[in-house]
């Protein structure tokens, strides 16, 4: 996988970001579970995980904003507190590895591709999540933080693009949203969906990714 051709050009990839949840490791359960922790310390009924597979992939702000019944939607700010410091807690007990996965970054390596993760969790439970799952694996990990655009804006996955020092048409991300699709149309990457993590392959398909 050391060049990829696609469309009409001849563009070599040089690196290859991930996203992680739902891409690199399966986290909707202890997404899901660290959601019911904030819900229920204002009272409010849990989520099962089929529901709260469809509300991932814009950050946690927006997951619990369509968590949270409009009549609580003031109480987004104590759900936020109550589900981040419960997932803090268990980063990486509920999670795993997709199968296939180790093998595909160890090849990916092996080709000479620069690794990353862009992610629109937190940047400091991505950190922790990738150092649990992949230690010394990928050059660039980058999640949400204060002052740091999000997928599907074109400056997330351009600054990864900088910070690895290629241009980003050399850049293929790989993800299993609309978000991620979006997010290299809208930065001039190319994108590969995949169809284990949280979205259904009609889904991707709609976004019509290379």
């Amino acid at each position: 996988m050391g060049k990829m051709t696609l469309h009409s050009a001849e563009v070599p990839i040089r690196c290859v970001v991930f996203d992680l949840d739902g891409t690199l490791v399966d986290t909707l359960g202890e997404i899901t579970s660290g959601l019911n922790a904030g819900l229920a310390a204002v009272g409010v009924a849990p989520h099962d995980r089929e529901n709260v597979r469809g509300w991932i992939g814009d950050g946690v702000e927006k997951l619990i904003e369509r968590a949270l019944p409009r009549r609580h939607s003031d109480r987004s700010e104590d759900v936020l507190r109550a589900a981040l410091s419960a997932y803090r807690s268990r980063v990486g007990s509920l999670s795993q590895v997709y199968p296939g996965i180790a093998d595909c970054l160890r090849s990916l390596r092996q080709d000479g591709l620069g690794l990353a993760v862009l992610t629109n969790k937190s940047h400091e439970v991505a950190t922790a999540m990738v150092q649990r799952f992949f230690p010394d694996v990928f050059e660039v990990v980058e999640g949400a933080a204060e002052g740091r655009p999000l997928k599907p804006e074109a400056a997330a996955l351009r600054g990864i693009s900088g910070r690895i020092g290629i241009d980003v048409a050399e850049v293929l991300m790989v993800g299993d949203s609309s978000v991620d699709i979006e997010a290299a149309a809208n930065a001039g990457a190319r994108v590969a969906a995949v169809t284990w993590g949280f979205r259904s392959r009609s889904e991707l398909a709609a976004g019509s990714p290379d």
